[in-house]
Parts: structure tokens; sequence; C-alpha cells
């Protein structure tokens, strides 16, 4: 199930007079294209036609413009729920991992031997990034952390020419699929509570494949 049906008419509502007539064009319009992309690209993930990760970042794009169309009143913290939503508002987690021989010691000669080196340094523990806030969905595209490890190379020209020796490793995610299903909720959540959101229509407005 999408977030919404596309054909179904949305309405904003503004018994305030926060947002002028051209805004709500742009908030219509930006959010029905959230929806138009989310059944684009992950049917064509679904088939096989576009990788997941490619899918999330062109959703994230327009999920990106949705909440554009919306910051001029995320800002305004006089608004209900503005500050919360815009800044502090828990969407998920992203998990860094860094390669799997790299979280371990490993426990004999062959498996040494098997990766090609020898961990010097202690073994590295993947860490949780959590994510907060409308403002981290507009502003960030991913996450990277960087460790540095000390190895000892055993196979190869650079086992002779570097020995023991630190390397830098880094480990990158897109932003989760999770966070930005999240982070439309919460938008609309927020414009409904001020008095300028989308009228989602019956039933479940929210669902994400």
């Amino acid at each position: 199930m999408s977030i919404d049906n596309p054909d179904q008419e949305i309405e904003v509502e503004d018994e305030e007079g926060y947002v002028d007539r051209q805004r709500k064009q742009d908030i219509i319009e930006s959010r029905r294209k959230v929806i138009q992309v989310q059944e684009r690209v992950f049917s064509a993930a679904a088939r096989g036609e576009m990788k997941q990760e490619y899918a999330c970042r062109m959703w994230h794009e327009s999920i990106r413009v949705y909440l554009l169309s919306i910051e001029p009143l995320l800002r305004d913290f006089d608004l209900p729920n503005a500050e919360e939503a815009y800044l502090h508002t828990k969407l998920g987690e992203v998990t860094l991992s860094p390669p799997p021989e790299l979280q371990s010691e490993p426990e004999s000669g062959k498996e040494i031997a098997e990766r090609g080196f020898k961990l010097l340094s202690d073994p590295i523990s993947p860490e949780k990034e959590p994510i907060h806030g409308l403002k981290e969905i507009i502003e960030n595209d991913g996450y990277s952390q960087s460790w540095k490890v000390r190895i000892n190379q055993i196979k190869g020209l650079q086992a002779k020419r570097q020995g023991p020796h630190t390397e830098t490793v880094t480990a990158e995610e897109h932003m989760p699929k999770m966070a930005l299903m999240n982070a439309v909720r919460e938008a609309d959540q927020f414009l409904q509570e001020a008095n300028v959101g989308l009228a989602l229509g019956t039933g479940d407005p929210h669902g994400v494949t």
C-alpha cells in the first residue's frame, strides 16, 4: 500500500490564514509527487529494474522537495509541534558497520591466512546513528563513519613493502527507507495540527510499502 492514492483529491486546510494560495499549491503538488515517485521507483525495484538503494535515493529527493515546501512553516516555532517536528522528533536510526573481517579477531592461523592480514588493533563494532527532525531529512543525503585500524598484511606485495601499518576504513549508508517513511508521516501530522494540513482522506493515509 502506498502513502496515499495519487488520484485522490488532496486538500489544504488553512483556517488561520498561514499560507497563501501559491504555497498551498506547492504543498499539494510536492506531496502528490512523493506518492507518484514512491509508487514508480519501488515498483521498478520489485521487478528488478532498479536497485533498492537507488529507489530510496530518488524517493528521498521527492520527500526533500515536499519538506522544503513546508519548511517556512516548520521554522515558525509558534505553530503547534513545529520545533519538535523540525528538530527533535526521532525518525529512525542508521547502522554503520565496518567490514565483517574487522569486527572480530581471527581464531586460527587459517582464518588469518584467509583474510590476508592480521588485525593488530581492537576489533571494531558497528555504530548506530539516530536520525532526529525533518531538518535532517532535508539536509542529509546519508551518513558515514570512519575508523583507524592497525593491520599487518601477510599476503601480496604490500606485506613486503609496508609491514604493520594503520589504515582508515569507512562505512557509508544512505538515509534509511524507514526514516523517510516516518518523515512523511511526521510532516503530514504537523500540517494537520497547524491547521494547514493535507486532508488525505479516510482509512490509513500513511501506509507505506
